[in-house]
């Protein structure tokens, strides 16, 4: 997350005689939009491009030498790229003007346009405002000037707040300020394809309307975190209640799980309130929660970096993960099969399959530590995105030489965890996944109505015949270097797949030019891992439903609802387009497409709302990651492990702990990560390498052991770590192909090598989930020939009808983003699709479906079923 501002080491110049030199900056040019002036009213704000900012009457210096401020030729940055500004600290005092009319955070906005690295205008503000101001001045007079002939800037001294005696300089800037009024200023031209796009404008330009917005919306999600903690703080104490009144004081309560309720010991039932809501939550509102957690800020922002730099084709680069594929195989099948486990995460899920041996406490203990490292992962994700969308309007100082990004990121993530860690030291267990949930359903009013407005927004946009997009340059240390890229309108639009993109090589996203190649090995990723059930934050909220017939409404709702991210994905991207068009030389890192058109094409108020709803979607993520990240120390290490006798009190302590480390870890690990697509790439293939085959493995071959999981986890992993250490370049399938193939492998000869599981723990497994695959015998133990039949049956119908469900959710989306951007020919055929698919998975599947129920039945509590 470092910026593209460095203070650059420089000989001093002598700038037009003044007789002194000064501290240089590098000066980097700008994402093209800084805030020239107001107009006379104080409202409009006018852009101009950095591509014809001039050089400043003080002097600038060019590896070393000084340019006149009479004039010059134009000067080729792409030739000269230590182009380095000199100037005065006294100059730039005098020398302001109209000063007045600027407020402090607009000044900000301007010097982080010109480059100015994050500490030296901390510094320089804490030293004297008017240095500040001054510089801030300069900047912008030389812009307007350059760059809009037409327009009058008013000025006026600003001596009355200096004094400024018989200095020399004073003198000199005043005679130059008034010299300049008649000589002709260079300017800086660009050559495109070395365009530098400078750190994010970090200025606060959000209006009162804006800003109450987003207050009362924050205040608003604590009042109804806080609303439905005490509720649920009150149904947790009349369950215990009344479990008082149903058992006497001497009654032993038994671990057992029973067709019509359950009894479970009570550290256990405080672990179900505080992880799965004791499941009790209506199926609808899971689903809505659900879509909240799958909706973040980085997420949003990288899917709309790809349509807008690939075009709507840049979707099925998604397949890796944002795309949610795994959808379709949690409705048709994985979703009940996970559901059908007597589990509340997937250490316990390992135990279940595995038994409670050595190998399987091991193991167990392997994928709680992996987890915790994934999770930490996910929160350094969290933090590039979340810092790069809030510095676009919000300046932060750089602290410690911590980038802005850094803190930006840092305030999200706090804010977000107070929702859980503030109101849980008040109530205790209930400001759990509860409370989680039902914060979620209140921010996701602010979300989808924000996707809607926004898609609406984008379909009124007609896209030229032609236009210019920008793709990032490869880089290992974080700067922002574009390069532009020409497409036609078709080419944009056209949603289907083609051989080779012919992107420049230079670009990092020259790894999707094979792009056939690359989508179909996504897909096989995905289809795969997919199969292996659901994960995460997802597997939380499929084991938080009562019934396999909740988990498949959940999933439904959850598919349809996702639909409207892509429509907001794409109203962002042609607004962006269309920016872009209007106001020539403009650079967008197409990581920033989100900010940079939410200010500078919505309006006031709007702009307020959408903002509201994305730290809506930043929150809902980040508490439901957390949430489940932490789960992996409290319940399959700690209470697994450490303490199996742990209190309630205890129990929660280690939660709240575990939740604000994991924070911590992955705030400091996203300083070494600068881009989205490189951490999300790396989350989805890379580390999924290692677990990929595995957890395929353990759900559909009976042989398979927890020695052949151990190892093949624990090799994938240590691969994974190495790459994205040493070889931080490696594409994304290069490393897929090394992780997953150690991992397999091992994975193999080790099970091969070793013992099989107990056969009562491999045959209570199958007796819950049922799931198709190699089970030989095991079937034969627990079921009769007529039984055996309809499961088979079962899962037949179940596997040919998931490519069904894919192909119609990967139409949904495409066709979501197709109308925004008008390709008509393509929502008809993308209709036409749904129209054929959808009849016959209602027909043919789901009305033949049956809701089993969930858990053991009085017969599966006999001592046959595990001897």
């Amino acid at each position: 997350m470092t910026t593209s501002s460095a203070l650059q080491p420089v000989a001093p110049t002598d700038s037009a005689g003044l007789g002194q030199s000064a501290k240089p900056n590098r000066l980097h040019t700008s994402e093209s939009d800084a805030i020239a002036s107001d107009n006379q009213q104080g409202t409009q704000r006018k852009r101009v491009q950095w591509s014809t900012i001039t050089v400043h009457e003080f002097g600038v210096g060019l590896g070393g030498s000084t340019v006149s401020e009479r004039g010059g030729p134009s000067i080729g940055l792409a030739d000269k790229p230590e182009f380095t500004w000199t100037t005065n600290v006294g100059e730039m005092a005098e020398c302001s003007e109209g000063i007045h009319r600027f407020s402090p955070e607009q000044r900000t906005r301007l010097l982080k346009t010109a480059g100015v690295p994050d500490a030296i205008i901390s510094r320089y503000s804490r030293e004297t405002n008017i240095i500040l101001r001054s510089r801030r001045r300069t900047i912008l007079e030389d812009a307007i000037e350059s760059s809009e002939d037409e327009d009058e800037v008013e000025t006026e001294d600003d001596d009355s707040d200096n004094d400024d005696g018989d200095d020399p300089y004073h003198s000199v800037c005043r005679k130059r300020k008034a010299d300049s009024q008649h000589s002709i200023k260079p300017q800086i031209t660009m050559d495109p394809s070395e365009l530098l796009v400078s750190p994010a404008m970090g200025a606060l330009g959000l209006s009162t309307v804006d800003l109450s917005l987003c207050g009362l919306y924050l205040v608003s999600v604590l009042g109804v975190g806080l609303f439905f903690t005490l509720r649920e703080q009150r149904e947790r104490v009349r369950q215990q209640a009344q479990a008082k009144l149903g058992m006497g004081s001497g009654d032993e309560v038994l671990e057992e799980y029973y067709l019509g309720g359950r009894r479970i010991p009570c550290g256990d039932e405080v672990l179900e309130e505080y992880y799965l809501g004791g499941r009790r939550i209506p199926w609808w509102a899971l689903a809505v929660a659900d879509v909240s957690s799958y909706i973040d800020i980085s997420g949003t922002m990288i899917n709309t970096a790809l349509i807008y730099a690939l075009g709507i084709k840049g979707m099925y680069i998604e397949i890796r993960g944002g795309m949610c594929l795994f959808l379709a195989f949690q409705l048709a099948f994985t979703g009940k099969l996970s559901r059908r486990c007597p589990v509340k995460t997937r250490g316990e899920w390992i135990k279940f399959r595995f038994g409670d041996r050595r190998e399987g406490v091991l193991l167990r203990t392997t994928i709680a530590l992996t987890s915790l490292i994934s999770g930490i992962f996910a929160v350094t994700y969290f933090a590039v995105g979340g810092g790069k969308f809030v510095t676009e309007f919000v300046a932060f100082p750089s602290w410690w030489g911590l980038p802005s990004e850094f803190w930006a990121a840092a305030l999200l993530m706090f804010w977000a965890a107070a929702l859980l860690m503030v109101i849980a030291l008040l109530y205790t267990v209930a400001a759990g996944f509860t409370t989680v949930v039902y914060t979620d359903v209140y921010q996701s009013v602010f979300i989808f109505s924000t996707f809607l407005v926004v898609g609406v927004m984008g379909a009124t946009v007609n896209l030229p015949s032609s236009f210019t997009v920008f793709l990032p340059q490869k880089s290992e240390n974080g700067a922002s270097s574009m390069v532009p890229w020409n497409v036609t309108r078709s080419e944009w639009l056209f949603a289907g797949t083609r051989s080779s993109l012919h992107l420049p090589p230079s670009t990092s996203y020259a790894m999707y030019d094979s792009f056939d190649v690359i989508v179909f090995t996504y897909l096989a990723i995905q289809c795969m891992r997919s199969a292996s059930g659901p994960g995460g934050s997802g597997l939380q909220t499929v084991l938080a439903t009562k019934s396999e017939k909740e988990v498949r409404s959940q999933t439904f709702l959850a598919m349809l609802l996702l639909a409207l991210r892509w429509a907001f994905s794409g109203g962002i991207a042609v607004m962006a387009i269309q920016y872009t068009v209007q106001h020539a030389g403009v650079v967008i890192d197409p990581e920033r497409v989100v900010p940079v058109v939410i200010d500078k094409m919505l309006p006031d108020g709007l702009k307020g709302f959408v903002l509201a709803s994305l730290l809506a979607a930043a929150m809902t993520t980040f508490d439901t990651t957390i949430n489940s990240t932490s789960s992996y120390w409290t319940v399959d290490i700690y209470q697994a492990l450490l303490r199996p006798d742990a209190s309630e009190k205890q129990l929660l302590w280690h939660a709240r702990v575990s939740t604000f480390i994991i924070m911590i870890l992955g705030l400091l690990l996203s300083l070494h990560v600068h881009t989205i697509n490189r951490i999300w790439g790396f989350m989805t293939i890379a580390m999924a390498g290692a677990f990929i085959w595995p957890f395929f493995f353990s759900w559909y071959w009976a042989r398979f052991n927890a020695y052949g999981y151990l190892c093949g986890v624990l090799s994938g992993f240590i691969a994974a770590m190495a790459i994205f250490i040493f070889t931080p370049l490696l594409s994304e399938l290069q490393s897929f192909l090394i992780t997953s193939s150690i991992s397999c492998i091992v994975s193999l000869v080790v099970t091969l090598t070793t013992r099989g599981s107990p056969s009562q723990v491999v045959r209570r497994f199958y007796r819950f989930a049922r799931p198709p695959g190699a089970w030989g015998q095991i079937k034969d133990v627990c079921f009769t020939r007529s039984e055996i039949s309809d499961i088979d049956r079962e899962n037949r119908a179940d596997l040919a009808c998931t490519v069904l469900i894919a192909v119609a959710q990967v139409a949904l989306y495409v066709l979501s983003v197709s109308v925004v951007a008008k390709a008509w020919v393509q929502v008809g055929v993308l209709s036409a699709v749904l129209v054929c698919v959808s009849p016959w998975i209602y027909f043919k599947w789901y009305l033949h479906l049956q809701d089993r129920p969930v858990g053991l039945r009085a017969s599966d509590l006999r001592a046959q079923l595990l001897d």
